[in-house]
Order: structure tokens, then sequence, then C-alpha cells
């Protein structure tokens, strides 16, 4: 099944510089897919297009092979995301002055959601991302991975159709990288979440079971998985030495 589906993006600012460029693709239910590219490719623009945050200029974005949220009002819009689409971001988004647990209960907070469904998701999510300990701290106390960990603990509590995730290893150390993605990697394969993420790092990407290359606001290739990820690794970097930029030089 389509999860999601674009037809015809086109993303055009104010001056007239196309960000995207009639993107077409297809995410399918449960799959990994991550999005990578020199900078100014427009990774970041497409996953803020696809998780509702900006509008795109043409195209359509459809859900559930059903509807189009292009189409949706603001308020519409507004109520699916905080019900359907979880987002990870690479500066974490949280809140300084609540400390970690209400953080994470946020989301079910301003849905209204009963305190009994509330702890119930909390304890089964804090033990499955070992944050238990985390939970009265305020955000200053925790480190980088720590943090991280709490902000997808935040995308995940609202049990959404789609974790979206935008450079979720940018500012963390390998260590914790790997276990960022090893955390997402098992959120896929033994929740069956639908991820997508757009990264720099082709170690990162190569936790996806599909990698989408953009140059310039076009796709200019895709590479899948398959059964060897030594072999998906070094295709990603055949790939991304072919994109060239500065991002890319190995």
């Amino acid at each position: 099944m389509n999860l999601l589906e674009t037809k015809g993006i086109y993303k055009i600012y104010s001056k007239g510089e196309i960000a995207l460029n009639n993107i077409n693709f297809r995410l399918e239910d449960k799959e990994f897919v991550a999005v990578m590219g020199p900078s100014g490719s427009g990774k970041s623009t497409l996953l803020n297009i696809c998780c509702g945050m900006i509008k795109p200029s043409v195209g359509s974005i459809i859900l559930n092979e059903k509807e189009d949220i292009v189409k949706y009002n603001d308020e519409k819009l507004n109520i699916y995301r905080r019900s359907n689409l979880g987002c990870v971001f690479q500066d974490f988004k949280l809140l300084d002055y609540l400390n970690i647990q209400d953080n994470i209960i946020l989301p079910l907070t301003l849905e209204k959601v009963n305190i009994k469904e509330i702890n119930r998701r909390l304890k089964w999510l804090v033990e499955y991302l070992n944050i238990e300990d985390l939970l009265k701290k305020k955000i200053f106390e925790v480190s980088g991975g720590e943090k991280q960990r709490v902000a997808i603990a935040r995308a995940l509590i609202i049990n959404p159709q789609i974790l979206f995730a935008d450079e979720p290893t940018g500012s963390l150390d390998f260590k914790s990288s790997q276990d960022v993605m090893k955390l997402f990697s098992n959120i896929n394969k033994k929740n069956g979440t639908t991820i997508f993420m757009v990264t720099h790092d082709p170690y990162v990407a190569s936790f996806a079971d599909r990698v989408l290359f953009l140059r310039d606001g076009v796709i200019y290739n895709e590479v899948y998985r398959g059964d060897n990820k030594g072999l998906f690794y070094k295709e990603i970097l055949d790939v991304l030495s072919f994109l060239g930029g500065r991002d890319y030089e190995f």
C-alpha cells in the first residue's frame, strides 16, 4: 500500500528559485526511505512539504491512496499532523522550561488524551528507549544523544503513521549516531513504523531500505538495499561521488 505519494511537486520561491522540480515518488507502508543530496538540492524542502509544514507551489500529496493534504485547510492539516505524523529534527526542538517527561507527553496533552492512556504509552516508550532515569531532568541536564532519544519518544508517543526525521544524527558523535540509527531500524522493523529521513551521512543512509538522491531539485537516482548492507553502502558512495559538490568529496 502507498502510504504517501507525491505527484508533480514543484516548489518555487518568490525570486523564481526552483527548489523542487516535478517530484514524483511513493512511500510504501512500513518502508524506511532516506533522502540524500548536496546542500541546496531540496532535501529538507521535500520533507517539510511531505509532512505538511509548507505547501508546494504545484502538485499533490496523496495519503493512504485517498486524500490530498495540499487541499486541507490549516485547521484540518494541523489536526492531521498532530494525530498521524511524528517529526524528529537535528536541533531536537525540545522545550527548555519543561522536564523530559512533560516534553515527551506534550502532543498527547495538547490532544487532551486521558491520563491513563498517556501513562500507558509513556511507560512503554521510556522502557523501549531506555530513558526511564531521565524523566524528571531538565533539557540542559542531558547529553545530545539522550536529547535525541527524548525527541524520538515525543514523536512516537502519538503512534504516527509516518516518522519524519531531518538530519537526526547531524549534531551527534559517531557512537550516539550509531545508537540512534539502530533504534530507528528497530522502530521500523519491529514496530512497522514508516520512516522518511533526510541525511548527509552515507553510513546513516545505509540503515534505510531505499535511498532517494536529489540534485538541483530533481530526483537524480535511487538505490535499494537488498540483502547485502556492505554493497548497499558502496552503491550509496558511488552515487554520491557522481553527484559531486563540496558535501561529497571522497
